[in-house]
This record gives structure tokens, sequence and C-alpha cells, in this order.
């Protein structure tokens, strides 16, 4: 049984980011002609509120619900910086995409998804059915995968997670799409997790 009474999230205006004073609109590796890469940030804080005391629990009714109690509430913190990559034409200037970016929206928000299977695009989707292109899941997954503050891969419920930052113009939810019925864990990543080589059975080895 939770404790927990409320959720508040607080999302900071998208701006481009900056790294030493300069903008990051730059063109990237592969990036596609006539194009450059504008990199948006958004810093989002939840503030989670709990009940500093708990006094029904989940084995028996109780007479009173939770909240008549008037337990005081405990607040906990965190904030973490979100990052989103869009593509603009090369013909616009920095001035020009800098104002683009004031003038969106107040609710304009990078939101989060999460899944345990890597998160296509329809442009990935095609291009990994491409037998003339060399690309795949692999790819993807590595881009993906969520790893904690240390760098190790962060499990959920023991499977590998992936996440994906997206821009939006107006408010978006964050999405949870982690379904037990559509994992992906491929062996170059249950290799790091485990820390020992893991072999195919037809190999034999």
């Amino acid at each position: 049984m939770s404790n927990e009474t409320r959720k508040v999230e607080t999302r900071s205006k998208l701006a481009i980011k900056k790294v030493d004073g300069k903008l990051r609109i730059y063109v990237g590796v592969n990036q596609k002609p006539g194009s450059r890469t504008v990199e948006l940030v958004q810093k989002v804080t939840t503030k989670s509120y709990y009940k500093s005391k708990q006094y029904n629990d989940n084995l028996q009714d109780s007479l009173v619900a939770e909240e008549e109690f008037d337990a005081p509430e405990k607040e906990f913190s965190s904030t973490q910086t979100r990052v989103a990559w869009i593509q603009v034409p090369s013909k616009y200037s920095d001035q020009d995409i800098v104002n683009m970016v004031n003038g969106l929206p107040e609710d304009a928000c990078i939101a989060r998804t999460l899944s345990y299977h890597p998160i296509l695009t329809e442009g990935q989707a095609k291009a990994i059915a491409s037998p003339e292109l060399d690309f795949n899941l692999d790819q993807v997954a590595e881009s993906q995968v969520v790893r904690d503050k240390q760098g190790n891969i962060a499990l959920h419920n023991g499977f590998i997670q992936y996440k994906k930052n997206l821009f939006f113009k107006t408010a978006k939810a964050d999405m949870d799409k982690r379904d037990a019925e559509n994992v992906y864990q491929p062996d170059f990543l249950m290799e790091e997790i485990n820390g020992a080589v893991v072999y195919d059975d037809m190999q034999n080895v």
C-alpha cells in the first residue's frame, strides 16, 4: 500500500541548450542535406507528497479513511533535464530558430516515453526492414537503453527498459508503454548486465 497522497510536476519553459555560451544548433553526423539539428532542453521537477505516518493496512478494513488522521505530509523532490533533438532547414539563421523556440506556447514540452522495447519512428522501422540499409534494432537499443547515474543499465521488473524524449508544441503527458508481452533484451546488453559473455546455444561454445 503506497501512502503517496499527491504528485506535482512542473516543467520549465523550453529552451535551446547552450554549451560554453554557444547555442546547440549544428550539423550532426549523418545529418540530412539541407538541415541542421537544434538541441532543446527542459527541466522537469517532480514533487511527491507522502503522509508521515500510515495508520490503516491492507489486511483488514478500517473504520475511517487514511486522510481522516490528518498526519503531516513529507515532500520529496527530484529534478531531471530532458533533451530532444529537432531538425530545421539550413536556410534558417540561428536567430530565426531562437525566435521560433521563444514563440512556442508556454506548455510546449519534452515528454518521456518508456518501453521494454526500443521506441521506433516510422522511418526507423522501414530502415530496419530494408536489406539495402546498414541499420538494425540493436543500434536503436544501444542509444535508448535506460541507465542510472553511474552508467549502469537500470532494469525495471527484471527487464531492460528504453527511453525516448519527444518534443510537443503543446502539453503532453509522459507515456509508459512498458509491457511484459513486448520486450527486447539483446545479447550485448545482457552481457553487460551479467558481466559475462552470453552465447548462442546453437554455437555450442
